[in-house]
């Protein structure tokens, strides 16, 4: 299920974000986003960095401040798909005294994939056999289950062999018949899997993947230490080792040094909670800036890809350089077989000469050849269209000769 939550809260995150990090109550009203961040929600809002330190637009303002209270939150893997958040500027006082927050996503994120033939069109995907998954113990499988579909699909609709038809239209309808039953076996016999026929090169690194979810994971335990600072009963003794465990494999990771306050023996109670959370606190900020040098070399990477493609697109493939930069994409239909009506027969044609051939002759004979003739003037039209008698045809003798001195 996909979930996006968006509102007024009446809340400011940065508030309760500091009581966090302080080890401090955040109270009862704070419990939406206690239980926002718990389940792996996002903040989606539009932000800049300056000088390492980042700054999230407001989106209400009174007399005496300015706070954001107005969220869009979602999943993580849904907030990953974001194409872009922004503050409206628009004047909405009228129906509000709140601004505008916006957050843009793929559609198909909720909607669903277009329809097969649309995104062939679009070059955006296409379903084929995954091979590489295929091992000789299922090819055996799909081999026996194809002859098994097959035989089942002559049982219901048998060949007739007495029947008087021509040679192309048997084995048109013999061939329709075994590609139904490799088909049929295919869906289920072998894997699939979907390619991108014209898919961006811009998915972040394993790396930075891994170091944002470390970091979304350090500010759950922070919420979860708080807790255990006034109710040490909150979490169970195993689910503790196998936080602690975590905690130390990502440090190591890392190359954080834990010790000696965390070790492979620590349990977590009131007396030793300060330093945990502010060791907790340093890794935290080791892993954000951990993040930023990566998402600028992943920045770094995709800029210098796009500008090798464009520049290999203007002397290779001008089609491309030319929709890149007019941001359009090429359409275009694919046409590999066409059925013809042959006497009282129907032929399906699938050699490509074929197929062009029968198109073009299409094309050339669908639309009517118009008339040569000029078109009737009806009866009660053509005393309109006959010439004028009191006009002289004379005056028109000397219309292009070139004016006298007297005129």
């Amino acid at each position: 299920m996909k979930t996006v939550l968006l509102g007024d809260f009446n809340l400011n995150w940065d508030i309760y974000n500091n009581k966090i990090i302080k080890g401090l109550r955040t109270g009862k009203k704070y419990h939406i986003f206690d239980f926002l961040a718990n389940h792996s929600f996002e903040d989606i809002h539009p932000s800049f960095t300056h000088q390492g330190t980042t700054y999230k637009f407001h989106t209400f303002s009174s007399p005496t401040a300015k706070s954001r209270i107005d969220y869009i939150w979602t999943q993580a893997e849904i907030a990953n798909t974001s194409i872009h958040s922004t503050i409206i500027e628009e004047e909405t006082n009228r129906i509000s005294d709140h601004r505008m927050l916006a957050a843009f996503f793929p559609s198909n994120i909720f909607l669903g994939n277009a329809p097969i033939n649309r995104m062939k069109q679009r070059n955006a995907l296409r379903r084929v056999p995954d091979y590489d998954k295929m091992t000789e113990s299922k090819w055996k499988t799909f081999g026996d289950k194809t002859d098994q579909k097959l035989n089942e699909i002559l049982s219901h609709h048998p060949l007739d062999s007495n029947r008087a038809l021509n040679f192309q239209t048997a084995l048109n309808k013999k061939w329709m018949v075994l590609k139904q039953a490799i088909k049929a076996s295919s869906r289920k016999f072998i894997k699939q899997k979907t390619i991108g026929l014209n898919t961006r090169k811009d998915i972040r690194s394993q790396l930075l993947t891994d170091l944002y979810g470390e970091s979304r994971y350090v500010v759950r335990i922070l919420r979860r230490v708080n807790n255990v600072r006034f109710h040490p009963s909150t979490i169970d003794p195993q689910e503790w080792i196998a936080i602690r465990n975590k905690i130390i494999n990502i440090a190591n990771n890392r190359n954080f040094p834990l010790s000696p306050i965390i070790t492979p023996s620590f349990t977590l109670n009131r007396s030793n909670n300060a330093r945990f959370r502010s060791k907790i606190i340093k890794l935290k900020g080791h892993l954000d800036k951990l993040c930023e040098a990566q998402e600028e070399v992943h920045t770094k990477q995709q800029v210098k890809y796009y500008t090798e493609q464009r520049c290999t697109n203007y002397t290779k493939n001008q089609a491309a350089f030319i929709a890149s930069a007019l941001e359009r994409r090429k359409r275009t239909i694919i046409l590999d077989r066409i059925a013809v009506q042959r006497g009282s027969h129907t032929v399906l044609l699938t050699e490509e000469e074929d197929v062009k051939k029968e198109t073009n002759r299409h094309f050339q004979t669908a639309a009517r050849i118009p008339s040569t003739l000029p078109p009737q003037i009806p009866e009660r039209w053509i005393s309109t269209y006959q010439p004028l008698q009191h006009i002289n045809d004379n005056i028109y003798n000397t219309l292009l000769e070139p004016p006298t001195d007297e005129e």
